[in-house]
């Protein structure tokens, strides 16, 4: 199940690990995380943590353990570059601003990584598959919204089942056509 920010809930990550499934989603700052799932572990200083092991790579992916649930799952950090870092910081001193705040320094070297969590083993998906199938998931999500901000999808009109069913098949086949125009365009200008 790919989730997003505004989803983040550790019970239901549990609930999801309880049967069976698999999760990805990104990883919201202030979520407690630990290095043993023994109750009695105190939650780690993540980005000092970090700073201590994982000082130069571009990549960490460390076994963890979320909130009081203790919810095992990699947490996996892809380090940014630091004309995206520097970016992030503006926003984040701007936004903060506005509020009549200073971020903390903890706060802008947070903002070096972009961050997720998953319960998917190594073995299935490496680190680097873990980002892509996340870009994916924003693609997909990109592609839903212009279905429904050009072609209104999401507008149904009419209660008979006969005419919403030709409602949705005429915009699944224009959609159909507008993405094969769209791949031929694509392939005539890259020529």
């Amino acid at each position: 199940m790919l989730r997003d920010l505004g989803y983040f809930i550790v019970k239901v990550f549990r609930e999801i690990e309880h049967k069976g499934a698999f999760f990805l989603s990104r990883f919201l700052k202030d979520i407690p995380v630990c290095l043993s799932d023994s109750t009695d572990a105190d939650a780690v200083e993540l980005m000092s943590y970090l700073r201590q092991k994982y000082a130069h790579q571009a990549i960490v992916d460390m076994d963890v353990y979320l909130g009081k649930e203790r919810v095992p799952c990699r947490l996996i950090g892809y380090r940014l570059s630091e004309e995206i870092v520097s970016q992030r910081r503006r926003k984040a001193c701007e936004q903060f601003r506005k509020k009549g705040k200073t971020p903390s320094k903890e706060y802008l070297s947070w903002l070096e990584f972009s961050w997720y969590i998953t319960n998917v083993d190594r073995q299935t998906w490496s680190a680097e598959v873990v980002g892509m199938v996340y870009r994916l998931r924003w693609q997909i999500e990109l592609l839903f919204k212009s279905w429904k901000s050009l072609l209104e999808i999401h507008v149904l009109k009419g209660t008979r089942a006969e005419r919403i069913e030709c409602f949705l098949y005429g915009r699944f086949i224009s959609i159909t056509i507008l993405t094969m125009l769209y791949g031929v365009c694509h392939l005539v200008c890259r020529e």
